[in-house]
């Protein structure tokens, strides 16, 4: 994990596929012209894919093959992809990023210089059919004018005033999901972002695209569909977080501009960009995101093979990674240097395990979130392995060295039980030393006199006694969480 980070560390299954070749649609019937453009751009395609792939620009040869293939799912581009999917992730990382420094520029310079006439006549072709009463048509070629060339502003103009939802860098949202996307914005307070407010990310991230709610920037690559689930969960955790810490006393601060998250398509786009862009990821092979206390940046991919398209999972993965962001960014817990009393190595993380647990349900003024009322996969196992006496002792686990707590494998799912433990068990009675743990970590790494059980008033095999009463209970007593 980079210096300066949080991880929310889980096994992977396997890496994801470069190019999806799901979801392709069959042409409509369309006049000779725009079967004849639409041959142009498959050709152009194509012959940049294989040019960027000779280049070492595989990212840039994926998403031209991956446009080709999603439109023709059995063109002979696919060889091309099967070759990228036999690389592996150091490699295809380690030949993008020199090829991005001596070629991308360049190319990008190039694939313009052939796509953007295309988009053209596409243009052109809306025109025309608009003129003549055709307004399908018309929708057809604006819309493939503006995915080609996402700066064609006329193509761009057409859209908006057929009503069409145009996002910069990715094309038109279906007409079938647009009344219930302009629902969600609304909800979340938000809107698409321009290339200026992509500036920073697009020199690096050439397919980047970009969304802004009441209280996050949204970078990603990933489809529309998923990236508006993520920021529904992203305004979710803050809505309830921000009331969990405010009913907690904790003072915090306001923020005077959104948070920050990006969600790459996939592991590899992860891995690649966020090298290219100077930050070294956490190792996807055990990460499924984490947190920069550098940047103060969310960073997330979605892996299709190990989501399944289980959206649950993927927002569990923020509600951890995003605690952490915000706790960062909100509570005023300034460092004071290292305690030289025993650490706390466990309470942050347990803490944002315990957040995974966010349940929302739509109530009468909005939605309303919960924490602690379901068991989800973290707290099932901790459940099951202190039923069968596997977890580590109170007396060890309390006060655990950094090292022991890398190498203990069910160090975050017995931290998110001991959380729940101080804020549910017993009626919330140990609620307040579970925020003075979380306190004395944050300012000073641990605590500066006492112990753990000093804090809670009990000794440490009363305590062990009282969190398997505990996880028996909540096991009794409260709904599992489902993953589809």
């Amino acid at each position: 994990m980079p210096p300066g980070s949080h991880a929310r560390f889980v096994p992977l299954l396997s890496l994801l596929s470069l190019v999806t070749t799901a979801g392709a649609q069959q042409p409509d019937a369309r006049p000779p012209a725009e079967i004849e453009v639409a041959a142009r751009l498959t050709t152009a395609r194509g012959q940049l894919a294989k040019a960027a792939f000779d280049l070492g620009l595989l990212r840039e040869a994926g998403s031209l093959a991956g446009a080709i293939l999603r439109v023709e799912p059995t063109h002979a581009i696919a060889e091309l992809t099967a070759r990228m999917k036999n690389l592996s992730a150091d490699a295809f990382v380690r030949t993008y990023r020199e090829a991005a420094q001596k070629h991308g520029k360049a190319f990008r310079k190039r694939a313009r210089g052939e796509l953007e006439p295309i988009a053209g006549t596409m243009y052109e072709l809306g025109a025309a059919a608009l003129a003549a009463g055709d307004t399908e048509a018309a929708e057809r070629n604006f819309a493939g004018a503006y995915e080609v060339d996402p700066d064609h502003q006329k193509a761009l103009a057409a859209l908006l005033k057929l009503d069409y939802d145009a996002i910069f860098n990715y094309g038109v949202l279906p007409k079938s999901e647009k009344q219930e996307a302009r629902k969600l914005l609304r909800a979340l307070g938000g809107g698409f972002l321009s290339r200026g407010d992509l500036a920073a990310e697009l020199e690096n991230w050439v397919d980047a695209w970009g969304l802004q709610t009441r209280h996050y920037r949204f970078v990603t690559n990933a489809p529309h569909s998923t990236v508006f689930a993520f920021a529904r969960a992203c305004e979710d955790l803050y809505d309830a977080l921000d009331g969990f810490l405010t009913s907690s006393k904790q003072s915090l601060r306001t923020l005077n501009k959104p948070s920050t998250v990006y969600l790459f398509r996939s592991k590899v786009d992860y891995e690649c960009i966020l090298r290219l862009l100077g930050v070294e990821p956490a190792d996807s092979e055990t990460a499924l995101g984490f947190y920069s206390l550098g940047t103060k940046i969310g960073y997330f991919y979605y892996d299709h093979e190990f989501y399944a398209g289980d959206v649950t999972s993927l927002c569990e993965t923020f509600f951890h990674e995003g605690a952490h962001q915000q706790f960062d960014l909100r509570l005023k817990t300034a460092w004071r240097g290292k305690a030289q009393g025993p650490p706390l190595h466990w309470v942050e993380e347990g803490l944002a395990t315990y957040l995974e647990s966010l349940v929302v349900k739509d109530a009468p003024n909005g939605r309303s979130g919960k924490f602690g009322t379901i068991v989800d996969n973290d707290l099932a196992i901790a459940i099951d392995a202190i039923g069968k006496g596997e977890l580590m002792p109170l007396q060890q686990f309390a006060h655990v060295q950094k090292d022991a707590w890398d190498e203990y494998a069910e160090a975050y799912q017995q931290a998110a039980l001991v959380v729940h433990w101080l804020l549910e068990g017993n009626g919330g009675k140990r609620r307040d030393v579970a925020f003075e743990l979380l306190v004395a970590e944050r300012q000073n790494g641990g605590l500066r006199k006492g112990t753990f059980f000093d804090l809670v008033g009990m000794p440490a095999a009363d305590v062990d006694a009282a969190l398997k009463e505990h996880a028996a209970r909540i096991g009794r007593e409260l709904p599992r969480r489902e993953y589809k």
